[in-house]
């Protein structure tokens, strides 16, 4: 399972978030799959005091590593803070699917058998999700992952006034651990100041888990918001409606099956900040879909995507012309841009005669007349 696919975009979108707010109060009740927990005023999340929410360097970060609200607690996916638990530090879980379906390294005592219980939902989450929920369901939604920057990065300086970004997440019936890992993610491993919110896009999700118990669980965290589609829009759309109501400098696309690291942000925005132009990709992990390890990748093994000739997507080594610009493992690699649009344009400069003014008119008069050698 690919770990992300993540774009940012520029934009300077500014909205009334009133409607929003209208439609989905902050309700101090949490549901998820156990009952439901009502919490008292006492018990409600208090401003953290103003030394809780410095770092070591005094920067301000998410006050969230201690866990607000409660749902089910000897759920796993709610603890925090346990080294011995699965899938600590991103790594594997497995699950034997030899005949007799065993745990391998889930119960002390390797040889139990799946109960016909847990099979139906090792299956079901299989065929819900192409990937391993039942895996996904013993890791904790706080999971830590392995410290793998490298250290050319950790030399780097980053502008202190970074912009801060929107962050878009779009997701059509998402396993319930995977989304709320994902949320987690971003909530606990970008710095308060440059997170300026985390939007939810549901495309129209039929299961029940979407609806009131994400609603009740998100209520907690006011920089996250829950837009829902009335129809199945797709991905692009859906997208769009999320960057329609963002208020961020910048834009950020995150699938909802992903996990960030710790520093994740800051070069990416620190990129944009040099160049409001530049569209940015990081480099792209990977999350075993079977077993939930962490896969993650070396600086100098960084690859582009393309297309092939049956233009079917594939990742490939940087070509020689593209390496020979880099000084170093990190630094970043160039993309083509506007590629099927200039081809367009050389065209209809060959062939429309005209009527090319109505196709630059159709493009905005991008491009106008330029259709290379």
């Amino acid at each position: 399972m690919s770990s992300i696919c993540v774009e940012i975009l520029v934009s300077m979108i500014l909205d009334n978030q009133a409607e929003f707010a209208k439609r989905h109060p902050r309700v101090p009740v949490v549901e998820g799959f156990g009952p439901p927990i009502n919490i008292a005023d006492k018990d409600k999340p208090q401003e953290p005091k103003s030394d809780e929410k410095k770092g070591e360097q005094g920067d301000e970060l998410p006050n969230l590593r201690k866990p607000i609200f409660v749902v089910n607690a000897s759920d796993p996916i709610y603890k925090s803070g346990d080294p011995n638990q699965e899938g600590e530090k991103g790594k594997a879980v497995n699950i034997d699917k030899n005949v007799g379906r065993r745990f391998c390294h889930i119960f002390k005592d390797a040889g139990e058998k799946l109960t016909p219980e847990q099979k139906k939902l090792y299956d079901l989450g299989f065929q819900n999700n192409a990937f391993n929920q039942y895996a996904s369901d013993l890791i904790s939604i706080h999971r830590t992952l392995p410290e793998v920057i490298d250290k050319e990065c950790l030399t780097e300086k980053y502008h202190d006034d970074l912009p801060d970004t929107s962050v878009v997440v779009c997701f059509h019936n998402e396993a319930w651990s995977v989304l709320l890992r994902t949320v987690h993610s971003v909530l606990e491993r970008t710095p308060d100041k440059l997170l300026n919110e985390l939007i939810l896009v549901d495309d129209f999700s039929d299961m029940p888990h979407t609806k009131e118990p994400l609603a009740r669980y998100m209520a907690q965290f006011p920089k996250v918001k829950i837009l829902r589609m009335e129809k199945r829009e797709g991905l692009i759309r859906a997208r769009l409606r999320g960057a329609a109501i963002a208020k961020g400098k910048v834009l950020t696309y995150l699938d909802s099956h992903c996990e960030c690291m710790e520093g994740w942000i800051e070069p990416l925005l620190d990129r944009i900040k040099r160049d409001p132009t530049t569209v940015v990709c990081p480099v792209i992990d990977v999350i075993d879909d079977q077993t939930f390890e962490y896969h993650y990748s070396k600086a100098y093994f960084t690859n582009v995507g393309g297309f092939d000739w049956g233009l079917q997507f594939n990742w490939h080594a940087i070509p020689e012309r593209d390496r020979k610009l880099r000084s170093r493992a990190i630094d970043p690699v160039r993309s083509g841009v506007n590629v099927l649009k200039r081809n367009s344009v050389r065209l209809a400069e060959v062939w429309l005669d005209d009527y090319k003014k109505y196709y630059y008119e159709r493009i905005n008069n991008q491009l106008v007349g330029y259709f290379g050698a």
